[in-house]
């Protein structure tokens, strides 16, 4: 397994060659093993500090569902990344690991983290229900786990429902009481239009593709949700990246999109000046249209200010 070509299939850390090491010997081998100091796992606490959401598995054999599952994560992803001592590991990097999705412990081991978010999305009838779990990669344990089952048109619900019971089991028993369920309430947004959000999540998903069709679906759909609400903020900042990093990735008129790019970032702050996405965008704007690193940065630490674990 040291040497295995394929690095899935190698040992991720001394101590899991110390475990077979150690079961070698216990079923039937006769060599007295020392632990090597290298090897020594720290005992697990009870807080959970780091968290990775892998992407939702899409067994219903439609693909359109990969879209769906993908923006069910995200959205658990943001709100989750909301809460001041988690660490939540980026969507960029923890979507890396689809296919170890079904091996959350390994997923976990090679991310770095104590916790992980599995999910799996399975069509019934004309609803979907998706299967989540939350998986103690030190422990070996599941934490928490549960089904929900809706239509296609409530996939708000889902992402929001997910996060909000893995927010009362991190945050322990108390979650009930007045304190805790005041956090939770103040983390997971406030409703907004289902139609408008799940157009936005759906944008989003394919605008964290970087790809030149996936930036021209991404300010399609995110059009579509402002058509619906005008005032709702996120499109707007999705829209200003989508435009700004299409002049990297496609042939597009560059002064029209960085035209596209600022008014929709100057849009998304008018909007909610808390959003942290809105001040990423104008970040963006000002680095990409502008050559104005200063200001750059700062809009950049003011997004880190208002999401401390925005990648």
């Amino acid at each position: 397994k040291l040497l295995e070509k394929d690095s899935r299939l190698r040992y991720q850390g001394a101590s899991d060659v110390v475990a077979d090491l150690r079961r070698l010997q216990r079923d039937g081998g006769s060599t007295r093993i020392a632990p090597a100091p290298a090897a020594r796992v720290r005992k697990a606490g009870k807080t959970i500090e780091s968290l990775a959401v892998l992407p939702i598995a899409n067994a219903t054999g439609n693909p359109e569902f990969d879209d769906l599952g993908d923006a069910i994560a995200e959205g658990v992803i943001d709100t989750l990344s909301l809460l001041p001592k988690l660490r939540v590991v980026p969507r960029s990097k923890a979507f890396r690991f689809r296919e170890d999705a079904g091996d959350p412990q390994l997923a976990g081991r090679k991310l770095d983290v104590r916790a992980v978010l599995t999910g799996r999305i399975s069509k019934r009838g004309d609803a979907f229900s998706v299967r989540s779990e939350l998986i103690d990669v030190a422990k070996d344990a599941q934490l928490w786990g549960s089904q929900f089952t809706r239509t296609a048109n409530d996939v708000v619900e889902v992402h929001d429902e997910i996060a909000r019971q893995v927010i009362a089991k991190l945050q322990g028993p108390s979650s009930s009481g007045n304190k805790s369920s005041k956090s939770v309430t103040h983390v997971v947004p406030s409703p907004v239009n289902k139609e408008a959000h799940q157009l936005f999540l759906r944008g989003n998903h394919h605008a964290n593709k970087w790809t030149q069709e996936g930036l021209h679906r991404a300010i399609d759909l995110c059009r579509q949700a402002i058509d619906v609400d005008p005032l709702y903020a996120p499109p707007y900042a999705t829209m200003a990246m989508s435009h700004a990093f299409m002049t990297v990735v496609g042939r597009v008129d560059v002064a029209h999109a960085y035209r596209q790019a600022k008014a929709c970032a100057q849009k998304a702050i008018e909007l909610d000046e808390s959003l942290s996405e809105a001040h990423a965008a104008v970040a963006i704007t000002y680095a990409f249209c502008d050559w104005n690193l200063n200001d750059a940065i700062r809009e950049g630490q003011r997004a880190l200010e208002l999401n401390p674990n925005s990648g």
